[in-house]
C-alpha cells in the first residue's frame, strides 16, 4: 500500500500499462485493482494526468472490464474527457483510438457514452486526425464505434474510416491477420451502407489468400472472421442480387476456413471454448454441416480437455452460451448425429454442472465469496445466454436415451430426469428475463420445454395456457363468416361468377424465418381462393428447405412483426417436391417447392373467427384434408362460380355407354368407369363458369365454321391429350384386367428408373 500511494501522476500510467500485459495473472490484477481504487478516490491524481497519460491508463484499465473498481476509475476519467475539450483535442491518433477502445468496454455507462460521443465528434470533424490513423488505430476505432450501433455520429465516423480503408490499398495491406478479423467483424454490423460493403469485400478478399493465408490467423481471429462472415448470410437488403453475392462470399470464406482446419486439426489445441462455439455457430448457420463433420471430434476433444483442466472457470457465461449453441448441431443435425452424437452428449453432460454453477453465480449477483472472484460468469445479454443454454439442454434431455447412449438403462433414465428437472428449474428462474428481453423470440423455446414429450402439441398447449396474453398483444383477425356465406348464396342451381376482386388472393411465400421470397401483391388479376373469399386475408405459405421435423413444426416464425405458425395443414402441399403416383405417367417434370400454409398465431386462439371457420368446414378429423383442399386451393378468377347447388347421390347410371373414354398417353383405353363414384355437374351449371363457357362456345363455333380468330386459337391450344389428375384413377372398378394393366404400367416404369443418390428407398418412393 505504501508503494502504491507513493507513485505520482507520471508513474501510475507506466505501471498500469506494464501490468496490463498480464491480465490473466491474479497478482497483476490485484495490483491494478489497488491503483484503480487510488485513481477513483484521488481526484487530484486523476486531474493531473495529461493527454498522453489518460489514454494509456484507460487502455490498461480496459483489460479488466468486469472489475467494478476498474470501471469506477474509467468513469472518472471518462467524465474528465467529456468535460475537457482541450484534453480531447490534444490526443494524437493513437491516444484517440486507445481512449475510444476503452470507452467501448463500458458502452452502457452514461459517462463513457458521453466521452465517446465527444471523441467521435472530433474524429468526424478532423480529417488530419484521421489521416494520421495507422492500421492498429483504424481497427481499434472501428471496433469501438460498433459498440454504439444506433448512434448516427458513430455511423458517420464508421463510414469515414471505412472509406479510408477502401481507398488506401497500402493501409489494407498493412493490417495483420488480427486487424483484418477485427475490422471485418466491425464492418459486418453495418453492411447496409455501401461504403462499408466496399471496405468489407476488399478486406475479405485478402483473408485466406496467398498474401494472408489462414495460418497467420490465430484461432481467435478465425472465430471472429467466421462470425463476421455468418452475418453475410442474413442480410435484409432490397437488392436480392447483392444479397446473393454477399451470401456466396460468406459461404466461400467459411468453407475455406473449415477446409484449413480440417487439414490442420491440431489448431483446435489452442482454441478456447467460446471460440469453438462461435466458429461452429457460424458454420451451422451457413448450412455447412458436411464441412463440420471432420471438425467435430477435435473440437469435442478440446472442450473435454478444457473442462478437465480448470472446469472452464475462465470462460464467461456468455462464452458458455455460444459453446452450447455451437455444439448443438452435433446432436441434432442428421448429417452430424451418426458420427458425433454420443461424444457430444457426454460433453454436454460434463458441461452441465459448470453451466449450472455459472448461472447460479450470475443470478446471485456473484455473492459467492472467493469462488466468485476467480470464476467468470459475466454476459452482456443474459436473456440470450439463458435462451441458448436452455435451447441446447432441452434437446440434450430429450436425446438422453438408451438408444443413443451406452450404459445401464436405470442410470440413463435417472440422469435424463435430472436434466429435465434442471431445465425446468432454470427456465423458472430465468423466464422473466428471457421474456422481457427477447419477447416473442422466446415463445418457441418455452413452449417446447413446457410441452415435454408432447413437442408436436407445444404451440397448442401454449395457446391454451396463455391465450389472453397472446391475443392482447396481437388481436385475432375478425370476419363475419355468416355474412360471407350468405353473400355467396343464389337461387338453387343458378350460380354466378363472383364480382371482380371478390376472393382475390394475395399470395405470399416466405422462408422459415419469415423473409418474403415471392408475392403477387402487385398483380392486377389475382387468383381466387375460398380462403380469401371468406376471410379477406392473404394466403401466406412457408417454403420448406427439406424434410420436415417435429421441432421445425413446433415453432412460430416472425412475419410483419407478428408470430405465425405453419403446423395446421400438410398433405399434398407439403409433398410437392416429392415424386408421387403421378410419376408413373409423368416423368422428368420439374419439381416445385414444398409449401405449408401459415397463419397468424393469434388467429388460432380458441373462439377466433379462423377457428370457427375450421370447425364448420371440418367438424370431424377426417374432414381436415378435404377442408384444406377446398379452402386453400387457388384457381384463376375466371374458373369460379359461387352459388347454391342441389346435390344428388345416385346408384350407377344405367343405359348406353358414356361417351367419356379416357386414354393413356399411347392411346390405349383405360379401364375406367366414369359413372362409378365420379361427380358430375349439369351442363347448365358448368356453362355458368366463365372459362368453361368461353371454351364451350369456341368449340361449337369452330364446329359450325363460325368461329372468330380468337376462338380458333383457343380451340387449337386445347388439341392433344389432356392430363388426368391422379386422383381419378381411384375410381376404376375392381377389375382383373384393370389391375393387370396397372401392374404392367408400374413394371415398365420401374425398368426406366435410375438410382437417386444414396437413398436406399429410391425404388419405393415412386410407388407412394
Amino acid at each position: 500500500p505504501e508503494l502504491c500511494g507513493a507513485l505520482d501522476f507520471s508513474s501510475v500510467p507506466l505501471v498500469l500499462n506494464a501490468l496490463s500485459k498480464w491480465p490473466d495473472t491474479p497478482v497483476c490484477g490485484d495490483a491494478v485493482h489497488a491503483l484503480a481504487e487510488r485513481l477513483t478516490n484521488d481526484s487530484e491524481l486523476c486531474g493531473a494526468l495529461d493527454f498522453s497519460s489518460v489514454p494509456l491508463v484507460l487502455n490498461a484499465l480496459s483489460k479488466w472490464p468486469d472489475t467494478p473498481v476498474c470501471g469506477d476509475a474509467v468513469y472518472a476519467l471518462a467524465a474528465r474527457l467529456a468535460d475537457d475539450p482541450g484534453l480531447r483535442h490534444a490526443l494524437d491518433p493513437q491516444g484517440m483510438a486507445n481512449a475510444l477502445g476503452a470507452m467501448s468496454k463500458w458502452p452502457a455507462d452514461e459517462s463513457c457514452a458521453a466521452a465517446a460521443m465527444a471523441l467521435v465528434a472530433r474524429l468526424t470533424d478532423d480529417p488530419d486526425l484521421r489521416e494520421g490513423f495507422g492500421p492498429i488505430d483504424v481497427t481499434q476505432a472501428l471496433n469501438a464505434l460498433s459498440k454504439w450501433p444506433g448512434s448516427p455520429a458513430c455511423e458517420t465516423a464508421t463510414d469515414l474510416l471505412a472509406a479510408k480503408l477502401a481507398n488506401e490499398p497500402g493501409l489494407r495491406k498493412a493490417l495483420d491477420a488480427q486487424g483484418v478479423a477485427i475490422a471485418l467483424n466491425a464492418l459486418s454490423k453495418c453492411l447496409a451502407r455501401p461504403v462499408c460493403q466496399s471496405a468489407f469485400v476488399l478486406l475479405a478478399e485478402r483473408a485466406g489468400s496467398a498474401e494472408q493465408p489462414w495460418r497467420q490467423f490465430q484461432m481467435r481471429g478465425i472465430a471472429v472472421m467466421a462470425n463476421a462472415m455468418s452475418r453475410l448470410l442474413h442480410l435484409d437488403d432490397e437488392d436480392d442480387e447483392d444479397d446473393e453475392q454477399f451470401r456466396t462470399l460468406g459461404v466461400a470464406k467459411l468453407q475455406a476456413m473449415a477446409g484449413h482446419l480440417d487439414l490442420h486439426r491440431e489448431r483446435f489445441a489452442s482454441a478456447s471454448a467460446a471460440e469453438i462455439g462461435v466458429l461452429f455457430k457460424a458454420l451451422a448457420s451457413a448450412g455447412l454441416q458436411r464441412q463440420m463433420r471432420p471438425l467435430g471430434e477435435p473440437a469435442l476433444e478440446r472442450v473435454s480437455a478444457l473442462i478437465g483442466d480448470d472446469g472452464l472457470r475462465q470462460t464467461s457465461l456468455e462464452g458458455i452460451g455460444s459453446l452450447c449453441m455451437g455444439l448443438l448441431p452435433l446432436i441434432r443435425s442428421p448429417e452430424l448425429r451418426p458420427r458425433h452424437r454420443v461424444q457430444a452428449l457426454r460433453v454436454f453432460d460434463a458441461l452441465q454442472p459448470i453451466v449450472a454453477r455459472k448461472i447460479d453465480l450470475y443470478l446471485r449477483g456473484g455473492e459467492e465469496g472467493a469462488s466468485a472472484d476467480i470464476e467468470e460468469h459475466a454476459t452482456r445479454c443474459p436473456a440470450l445466454t439463458f435462451y441458448q443454454v436452455l435451447k441446447a439442454y432441452a434437446v440434450v434431455s430429450r436425446q438422453w436415451k438408451a438408444r443413443h447412449l451406452d450404459g445401464p438403462r436405470k442410470q440413463l433414465r435417472q440422469r435424463r430426469d435430472e436434466l429435465v428437472k434442471w431445465v425446468d428449474l432454470t427456465l423458472a428462474r430465468t423466464r422473466e428475463a428471457i421474456e422481457v428481453d427477447l419477447g416473442e423470440m422466446s415463445w418457441n423455446l418455452i413452449a417446447q420445454i413446457e410441452a415435454g414429450e408432447q413437442v408436436f402439441d407445444a404451440l397448442d398447449l401454449r395457446m391454451a395456457k396463455e391465450a389472453p396474453t397472446i391475443t392482447q398483444a396481437h388481436p385475432p383477425t375478425r370476419f363475419d363468416l355468416d355474412s360471407g356465406r350468405l353473400s355467396m348464396s343464389t337461387v338453387p342451381g343458378r350460380p354466378v361468377a363472383p364480382a371482380p376482386g371478390r376472393g382475390s388472393t394475395t399470395h405470399v411465400v416466405v422462408d422459415l424465418v419469415g423473409k418474403e421470397l415471392s408475392t403477387n401483391r402487385s398483380e392486377s388479376d389475382k387468383p381466387y381462393s375460398l380462403f380469401a373469399r371468406l376471410t379477406g386475408l392473404p394466403l401466406v405459405e412457408v417454403q420448406l428447405p427439406g424434410d420436415l421435423s417435429t421441432f421445425m413444426l413446433a415453432r412460430t416464425f416472425n412475419y410483419n412483426g407478428e408470430p405465425w405458425r405453419f403446423d395446421l395443414f400438410g398433405g399434398s402441399r407439403a409433398a410437392r417436391s416429392k415424386s408421387g403416383s403421378s410419376s408413373l405417367v409423368m416423368s422428368q417434370r420439374k419439381e416445385s417447392a414444398s409449401l405449408l400454409p401459415a397463419f397468424r398465431y393469434a388467429d388460432t386462439a380458441p373462439g377466433s373467427s379462423l377457428m370457427q371457420l375450421a370447425a364448420k368446414l371440418a367438424p370431424q378429423r377426417e374432414d381436415w384434408s378435404r377442408m384444406q383442399r377446398s379452402l386453400l386451393e387457388m384457381v384463376p378468377s375466371g374458373h369460379v362460380v359461387e352459388g347454391t347447388l342441389r346435390l344428388g347421390v345416385f346408384d350407377d347410371v344405367e343405359g348406353p355407354a358414356h361417351p367419356f373414354k379416357p386414354l393413356a398417353v399411347d392411346g390405349t383405353a383405360l379401364a375406367l368407369c366414369p359413372n362409378d363414384g365420379c361427380g358430375f355437374l349439369k351442363l347448365e351449371v358448368a356453362l355458368s363458369i366463365p372459362a368453361f363457357r368461353k371454351h364451350y362456345d369456341a368449340w361449337h363455333a369452330v364446329q359450325a365454321n363460325q368461329a372468330t380468330e380468337e376462338q380458333r386459337e383457343l380451340v387449337a391450344k386445347d388439341k392433344g391429350p389432356s392430363l388426368m389428375p391422379a386422383q381419378a384413377l381411384h375410381h376404376y372398378p375392381r377389375d382383373a384386367a384393370a389391375l393387370e394393366e396397372a401392374h404392367a404400367a408400374m413394371q415398365d416404369r420401374l425398368q426406366t428408373l435410375e438410382p437417386t443418390g444414396d437413398d436406399p428407398l429410391w425404388v419405393y418412393r415412386p410407388l407412394i
